[in-house]
């Protein structure tokens, strides 16, 4: 018996090993710009069972990177790959060995081959596949779409008093919200029809977000399917759900109600601050900015001109701008004026 368990555990120390050297043999660090290939000589082409490590250490966070992103891409004739990430090689190699993985899982005929990654964390991918790739980290230094979200959820939250009583924006809300909700009750019902639902969901519980990642990819490729069979029935049903929202708005007219239009308004200005808070990968910086924004919204007008009055009053009234003989002139000036005005004065009397 005591034979049988050291050769079990032997065995597993060796399959543990050969996995980790493997592992650790083929981590490579990504370097923005550069193109790695993969796996165009034998000792790659003898080891595929495993898969490669790359790593990228991330760049030191500042202002002047607060919209710089970066996306990892790939080039890869066919679909039959294996994706793992981990914040180090250690996580993707836990990862790897609990067979959890993005697409490990995934029997649907489409994948994604660009990864948008944070550019100031350190992120490490494992790709596992048999055909030969070539993998590219690009680092956008400023990504427009980042500054131009971050622009608009600036405009949302100072425009947010003007939209919640704004009769357009009100049936354009309504109209967004009830498509939004009827495509809700689309996944709801695909959902539903997913095979054996209590041992799934007793299955996300235990293994986490890996297979919750999976069932929501079946949803979504059903979804799709449908979109691409049925373009004129998916068409329809959020037409009529687009009507239906706006006679329900129209029956109900736009909000007249002050503590009404202030929720609606408080709302906006919270999508506002949560477009601005993601339109950035420099998470402290841009929270900073949320809270330099409301800090100026919520400070009254008032107190902004008492300081202004404040500074300016110190600037006129504190240290003399003028030397020791334009004052002594001034002065002379001033006695020989009031004296003129004195003898004025004595002589009419």
């Amino acid at each position: 018996m005591a034979l049988v368990q050291f050769s079990l555990f032997f065995l597993f120390f060796l399959i543990v090993f050969n996995i980790s050297h493997g592992l650790l043999h083929r981590e490579h660090e990504l370097i923005p710009g550069k193109t790695m290939s993969c796996c165009q000589y034998d000792p790659y082409k003898s080891q595929r069972n495993f898969p490669v490590i790359y790593c990228y250490k991330g760049s030191p966070k500042s202002l002047v990177k607060i919209w710089e992103s970066a996306v990892l891409q790939m080039n890869i004739s066919q679909d039959k790959y294996e994706l793992y990430k981990g914040k180090t090689a250690r996580e993707v190699l836990e990862e790897f060995e609990s067979l959890r993985s993005y697409w490990s899982l995934n029997f649907l005929n489409w994948k994604s081959k660009d990864f948008k990654i944070n550019p100031f964390n350190s992120t490490c991918f494992g790709i596992r596949t048999n055909e030969d790739y070539l993998i590219t980290l690009n680092v956008i230094h400023l990504d427009y779409w980042r500054l131009i979200i971050c622009v608009i959820g600036i405009l949302i939250f100072y425009l947010a008093k003007e939209l919640s009583g704004n009769s357009f924006f009100y049936y354009v809300g309504g109209i967004s919200v009830g498509i939004f909700a009827s495509f809700l009750v689309l996944v709801y019902i695909f959902s539903k029809m997913l095979p054996m639902q209590k041992p799934l969901i007793l299955g996300v519980m235990i293994t986490g977000w890996s297979l919750g990642i999976y069932l929501l990819q079946i949803v979504w490729g059903n979804l799709r399917m449908v979109a691409e069979m049925y373009p004129e029935f998916l068409m329809g049903y959020f037409a009529i759900s687009g009507v239906s929202s706006f006679l329900v708005c129209y029956w109900k007219g736009p909000v007249t109600n002050p503590r009404s239009k202030n929720i609606i308004q408080w709302t906006i200005q919270g999508i506002g601050l949560a477009l601005i808070f993601c339109s950035s990968n420099n998470q402290e910086a841009a929270l900073s900015l949320d809270i330099l924004l409301l800090i100026v919204y919520l400070t009254p007008i008032s107190w902004v001109k008492r300081v202004l009055y404040y500074v300016f009053a110190q600037f006129m009234e504190g240290s003399s701008h003028i030397n020791d003989d334009e004052i002594l002139s001034y002065e002379t000036e001033s006695r020989k004026y009031i004296d003129e005005i004195m003898t004025d004065d004595s002589s009419e009397d």
